[in-house]
């Protein structure tokens, strides 16, 4: 299985030796600033982020488009599931399925406002934002049923992870995840 170097940077995993005192090709790109909440060795101009992956296998720089915006759409293809399967007289065991499914995009607007909100296939909600920095947001929608969905944008990546989990009403705990991109 081929790993992609941008994971190493989605959730700021597996950047050792990306700071000052890495070893660095003589082709790598000049990096023009630094924002204190960017993780160490990432370098942003005003039209692209790079750094410099470690990750195993592969020691090269690499480059993603400048960060979002003010309105954000993300592409979902699929899904995760956990859960208990509760047969009687048994222990429950643990239920895991991946579902590849039909594309779904997600719209996030006034990511720049302290009152975004989220468009996608069952209407439109508020958001709170949790978590604000040049590397990432961090937003959660509650759901009339009063469950919580987490949504974690990567600005730097364009990825997003929506994940949400809770109890059923037949008292099973149950999750969900989905990974995505963003443009």
């Amino acid at each position: 299985m081929h790993r992609a170097p941008l994971l190493v940077l989605t959730f700021g995993v597996g950047l050792a030796g990306c700071g000052p005192e890495a070893t660095r090709p003589a082709t790598a790109p000049a990096p023009a600033t630094t924002p204190p909440s960017l993780p160490p060795g990432v370098h942003c101009d005003t039209e692209s982020c790079s750094y410099y992956s470690t990750y195993p296998g592969t020691q090269e720089w690499t480059q993603t488009p400048r960060p979002l915006g003010d309105v954000v759409v993300c592409e979902f293809r699929g899904a995760a599931y956990a859960s208990y399967d509760d047969v009687p007289h048994q222990e429950p065991s643990p239920q895991f399925e991946l579902r590849p499914g039909e594309v779904l995009r997600v719209t996030f607007t006034g990511l720049g406002s302290q009152h975004p909100r989220v468009k996608g296939n069952s209407g439109e909600a508020p958001l709170e934002l949790l978590k604000n920095t040049e590397a990432e947001w961090l937003l959660v929608e509650q759901t009339a049923g009063g469950i919580p969905v987490f949504y974690n944008i990567s600005k730097l990546t364009r990825s997003i992870i929506w994940t949400k989990a809770y109890t059923t009403a037949r008292g099973r705990p149950f999750g969900f995840l989905s990974v995505g991109r963003c443009f």
